[in-house]
Parts: structure tokens; C-alpha cells; sequence
């Protein structure tokens, strides 16, 4: 999907800072209307972007991560906003981030149009509609790493499993999940990450 194509996309119900007229439907609609935020011609809560803070938000953020000797995957589910995507791969992010498997689908449809290498699913998959959603999309574009979170042998089982029902995709990249005792999830020590790596390979 080309970055183009959002711009002649319907705007989806509720769609949040729009007149209330109707008049737009699609992104499209929005050229040459000549609206104006201080001069209250969109509805309250719009999200304003500033050109000059984003390109120094930016750097300073991909110059933060370059001086820790770290990669960044930004949280994509923050914007849900290709532009922003391909600003932020361009400027040298590693990948992106995504919490849910809908959103992993837009980033992996805006795949080639953004430039994406990598996207990290930062949650765990339990059902087997979502694990085969991520054997589809690896398949569909193998030259991307894809990852998904695990915590347990278990888990690690159920995506080995559905992957392999799905003839052409690629193996599962799974990254184990560090969490801390009486959290949500993750493993609960280093001791068990390293035995479930192992137990893994």
C-alpha cells in the first residue's frame, strides 16, 4: 500500500476534529478547505503538529538512543500514523512497535511505503486466529523480521505450532518477555529466561 492511497481512504465513524457537517469524508476532502484550528473551525480534541518540534523531536531522540548505544522501535500504536512511521524509520529508528495484531497489520501493509526492516509485536499471542494472522503476514513478506513476545514453553508452543500449519512461513521470531514477580506477565528471573531460551532452541 502506497502512503498516497491514505489520502482517497474513507475516514472511519468518529472520527475525532472534523466538522460536524459531513463535508469530510475522506483525508482528501480536507485539501483546500482552508480550515483553521485558532479560528475554531475544527472540533475539540484535535492533535496539532508542529513541524519545527517534530524535526527536533526527532533528532534528539535518535541522537539520545545513538549516544546510549541502544535501538529504538518506537511505540507505532502512539500516532497509528504511517507519515510519522517513515519520518521516524528515515531518521534511524530500527523498527516499530505495535501492542495488538490490527495495528501490526497496518504497519505490515505500509511495510514497503515506510520502509519497514522490522516490527516487534510487544505482547504475548494466545489465540490461534491471532498467531495465524502473524504466520500469514510473515509469509506474505519474509524479508521483514517480524517478532512476537513469549514467557513460557507453552506459549512459545502454541506459535511453533500454528507457524507450522502454514506451509512457505518463515520461523517464528519470538523474543522472551522479562517481567517481575507479581506482575501481568514475563518471566520472572533471569534463571527462567535463560532455561526458557534454551528450551526454545
Amino acid at each position: 500500500m502506497d502512503l498516497s492511497d491514505i489520502t482517497s481512504t474513507a475516514l472511519p465513524p468518529g472520527t475525532k476534529g472534523l466538522p460536524l457537517d459531513g463535508s469530510i469524508a475522506r483525508v482528501a476532502d480536507l485539501t483546500g478547505r482552508g480550515l483553521n484550528l485558532l479560528r475554531g473551525d475544527l472540533v475539540m480534541p484535535v492533535a496539532v503538529l508542529k513541524q519545527s518540534a517534530l524535526d527536533n523531536n526527532l533528532r534528539t531522540m535518535q541522537a539520545y538512543i545513538e549516544r546510549a548505544g541502544a535501538k529504538l522501535a518506537p511505540h507505532a500504536k502512539t500516532t497509528m500514523c504511517p507519515q510519522l512511521f517513515a519520518r521516524q524509520l528515515d531518521q534511524g529508528a530500527w523498527g516499530l512497535s505495535v501492542a495488538t495484531m490490527t495495528q501490526f497489520k497496518l504497519c505490515h501493509d505500509f511495510g514497503d511505503a515506510i520502509g519497514l526492516k522490522r516490527l516487534i509485536l510487544a505482547n504475548q499471542l494466545v489465540g490461534a486466529a491471532e498467531i495465524a494472522g502473524l504466520a500469514l503476514l510473515s509469509k506474505q513478506a519474509p524479508e521483514r523480521a517480524y517478532y512476537v513476545l513469549v514467557d513460557s514453553i507453552e506459549g512459545a508452543k502454541a506459535v511453533s505450532d500454528e507457524f507450522s500449519k502454514h506451509s512457505g512461513a518463515p520461523p517464528a521470531r519470538v523474543l522472551i518477555e522479562l517481567g517481575m514477580p507479581n506482575a501481568r506477565c514475563g518471566v520472572r528471573s533471569l534463571e527462567e529466561g535463560v532455561a526458557l531460551a534454551h528450551a526454545i532452541q
